[in-house]
């Protein structure tokens, strides 16, 4: 049943937001051992801080949702919470998952994906390149 901001039972009037859904979403993944992804998640120990259990905690934090933006852990081994997370694009996203390739490339640590873009090749010709040994300062 759907409650609108005036019935009794409504509290934040967010429930059908983009906002909402990614906090539930969030919370789905580390909590619910049904979800599809809790084997990523919850099962890997990645938690929700206790604030965050009630949305308008997570939402004071937060904030609305940018449009095609996503929740994004900072640190991919810690779990969620206001000092660990950001509202990040689908670019930064990429950037900071656990299986993304970091070399050192003139004297830094960058993401491949930065190597490529600084060469003027594609992500894939850069990994190819990276992995055959022909990936040169």
């Amino acid at each position: 049943m759907k409650y609108g901001k005036n019935h009794k039972n409504a509290t934040h009037g967010m429930r059908y937001t983009t906002t909402y859904a990614s906090w539930q979403a969030m919370k789905d993944r580390c909590l619910n051992t049904k979800s599809k992804d809790y084997s990523r998640y919850g099962e890997k120990g990645i938690t929700v801080c206790k604030e965050w259990l009630i949305f308008e905690n997570f939402y004071a934090d937060m904030g609305d949702k940018p449009t095609d933006y996503s929740i994004d852990r900072i640190n991919n081994i810690k779990g969620y919470s206001k000092d660990n997370c950001r509202w990040a694009n689908r670019n930064t996203q990429q950037r900071n998952k656990s299986t993304s390739l970091w070399i050192e490339w003139k004297g830094q640590v960058k993401h491949i994906m930065e190597v490529a873009e600084e060469l003027g090749i594609s992500k894939g010709a850069a990994h190819l390149r990276y992995k055959r040994g022909k990936l040169y300062v």
